[in-house]
């Protein structure tokens, strides 16, 4: 029996929303993740593909957001691919430490979380609070940092990054990682110019709701060695470019579709690529393409 579920993603219980989320997904329910007092939409069951699933919704290029609806199978490929990135850089996925400051409700709050489960690693949430004093958070983190384990890894937004470089306790605390994502906005060169002064490992990236999160990623090496593109497309992916130069992905891990005003409607064209709302240039590497943002 198919069952669509709203779970309300509030940071102090983030404990407690997981578990509820583990749950709905255990009796193959959708469940739309919102902020608190945020959105709610109502899909009939009979409309609903086989879950379970997500939705999740995603800024797009319009002012009204797109409730994307996503599978587990697909958000498991996605976390499939990334450890298989992590594997060409040296890190076992299963032995990694993931911190994650980001929202549930957001993909990239949900996808670090859902790698954890899947990759069998440890995952530390990371309450906002915390992540606006970043004389406690180094002290939060000290003694897993103390800890003999794999890599730590990390995902950020400019902002947050910009926020902890201008503290000393917040540069010591980012200095700590192995793998640091970026994505969510552009970043600024300036911040980047500081971030590679500092060595700070970032991984910039590209990616969308749409897409079950990373497309692309550029190393911490190639980032520290004065790289600016958003890197090489992950194992699941193929990009190209459009007369427009508007960039389309093609990836098995696409959404299934976009719930607009009592419909479902499909992302991909009859060839399976889909067009996101960014002109790009892809840069020939050997035999691969470096993707790197326009506008």
């Amino acid at each position: 029996m198919k069952r669509f579920l709203t779970l309300e993603c509030i940071p102090k219980d983030i404990n407690k929303c997981t578990k509820q989320l583990s749950e709905a997904i255990k009796i193959g329910a959708w469940i739309q993740l919102i902020p608190k007092l945020g959105e709610r939409i109502e899909i009939p069951v009979h409309m609903l593909p086989k879950g379970p699933g997500l939705v999740i919704s995603s800024g797009g290029s319009s002012s009204s957001p797109n409730h994307c609806l996503l599978t587990s199978a697909h958000l498991d490929q996605s976390a499939t691919a990334t450890a298989y990135w992590l594997q060409k850089q040296g890190i076992k996925a299963e032995h990694s430490l993931i911190f994650n400051p980001l929202p549930l409700h957001h993909l990239s709050g949900l996808m670090p979380w859902w790698r954890s489960h899947l990759w069998g690693a440890e995952h530390i949430w990371l309450l906002p609070q915390l992540m606006r004093d970043p004389i406690a958070l180094e002290l939060s983190s000290k003694s897993k940092f103390e800890e003999k384990v794999g890599a730590r890894l990390l995902s950020l937004v400019p902002t947050q990054i910009q926020r902890l470089l201008s503290h000393p306790s917040g540069l010591r605390w980012l200095q700590s990682f192995d793998v640091i994502w970026v994505g969510g906005a552009p970043l600024p060169a300036d911040l980047a110019a500081k971030a590679r002064s500092n060595q700070i490992r970032l991984a910039p990236c590209y990616g969308a709701t749409e897409t079950c999160a990373m497309v692309t990623i550029l190393s911490p090496d190639e980032f520290l060695a004065g790289k600016t593109d958003c890197g090489h497309p992950l194992i699941d992916v193929e990009l190209r470019l459009n007369k427009n130069n508007a960039l389309q992905i093609r990836t098995p891990r696409l959404a299934l579709g976009k719930w607009n005003n009592g419909h479902l409607e499909g992302l991909q064209d009859q060839d399976g690529w889909w067009q996101s709302g960014d002109s790009a240039s892809l840069i020939k590497d050997n035999n691969l393409h470096r993707l790197k943002i326009i506008g």
